[in-house]
């Protein structure tokens, strides 16, 4: 038996058993993922419905032709960003009260990373709606009911029609205002409109997500393990402790559970092999980073930092970067650390979703920390 799979994320309370009955009516299958994080086109949105996705094509026979995207909400981000990562894998796609722009991330209100070049390289790359405007051969239909207050903009929904109406597209856009208990005829009117189309010429179904380049936030993706620093001083293995545990309270606030982590000498050649590493620490206190500093391009000392060909000058710096892993094709290193771990400090640790840069360069000046260089790299 063949499977039509839609890709849709809804709120925990929505009634499964109306969902169920509407896919049976229809012949479909829906596939309701969820999602890690605040669902806003992150990588590790991509990377967990890659995931998903090819669990369920290894035990269902998959139609190519009738892959479908639905996204509610703050899904709408996720749905779009899918659609334009993967364009030739789906045959339609459907929002109800959709957020369609990036939702930058903390920073942003106030203004913080305006500054920086790669910041707003950034913004540009993850918002969908240019992008995703200008893939004409794929049928989209938005519908904005206004229902439920602090759900995705109207603005947003217009914003995309007129950009994909000026590129040529024939977006369909409905505006409703429909009391709450008839809300699941919507769903159920999109489900039916995505059900009647087909893909010309499908290609066959690969849900691969690993990504050669950056930002930093793919090394938190996929499958990584933390690697504490072992050597050094009392004062650089108590310090290593401390920024271990505040790592791993950042990633357990962000994603609800723990991180992998591993002391440098207890890392296996097979776990490098199968993950990326986020090294503490520096070369001289971390073995890991110590055996695959020759082949990366930085260097660390107490007066300052160079990394990519660029040298910053002080005392007291951090970095936060990735590099890929010289031995291991396809895996990623990321380093924390600095000359002395025990004076340094990060603005963020939840690198998931604050990692935009390929790597930053923190400082204590003067008491205060500062964000001195967050760049993307040129070439590596």
């Amino acid at each position: 038996k063949r499977y039509d799979v839609m890709r849709m994320s809804v709120s925990a309370d929505s009634r499964q058993s109306q969902w169920a009955q509407a896919a049976e009516k229809l012949g479909l299958a829906i596939l309701w993922p969820g999602y890690r994080t605040r669902p806003y086109g992150n990588p590790c949105d991509e990377a967990y419905l890659n995931e998903v996705l090819a669990e369920v094509a290894s035990d269902y026979d998959l139609d190519s032709a009738r892959l479908y995207l639905y996204g509610i909400c703050s899904s709408g981000m996720t749905a779009s960003m899918e659609a334009v990562r993967n364009p030739e894998r789906y045959a339609a796609l459907a929002h109800l009260n959709p957020v369609l722009h990036r939702v930058k991330n903390r920073y942003d209100d106030n203004g913080e990373f305006d500054t920086f070049p790669a910041y707003r390289a950034w913004l540009r790359a993850t918002d969908p709606v240019i992008p995703l405007a200008a893939l004409r051969d794929l049928p989209v239909w938005i519908i904005h009911d206004g229902v439920d207050p602090g759900h995705g903009p109207l603005a947003h929904a217009v914003n995309y029609v007129q950009e994909a109406r000026a590129a040529g597209g024939r977006p369909r856009f409905d505006r409703n205002r429909s009391p709450p208990p008839v809300r699941f005829v919507i769903h159920e009117q999109q489900l039916n409109w995505l059900a009647q189309h087909r893909r010309g010429n499908p290609k066959s179904l690969e849900f691969s997500s690993s990504v050669a380049a950056g930002p930093l936030s793919r090394v938190f993706a996929e499958r990584f393990i933390l690697v504490e620093a072992t050597g050094g001083t009392d004062a650089d293995r108590a310090a290593n402790e401390k920024l271990s545990a505040a790592f791993q309270a950042a990633w357990r606030s962000t994603n609800g559970v723990s991180c992998r982590v591993m002391a440098d000498y207890d890392l296996t050649d097979e776990e490098e092999e199968q993950s990326h590493l986020v090294l503490l620490g520096n070369e001289r206190t971390n073995r890991i980073w110590e055996k695959v500093a020759p082949a990366l391009p930085i260097a660390i000392a107490k007066d300052g930092i160079t990394v990519d060909g660029r040298h910053f000058q002080g005392t007291g710096l951090a970095i936060q970067a990735w590099f890929p892993h010289p031995t291991q094709p396809g895996k990623k290193v990321a380093l924390l650390g600095g000359a002395d771990l025990g004076k340094i400090a990060f603005g963020t640790l939840e690198l998931a979703l604050d990692g935009w840069f390929d790597f930053a360069i923190w400082d204590q000046k003067s008491g205060r920390l500062q964000l001195i260089a967050a760049e993307r790299y040129d070439d590596l």
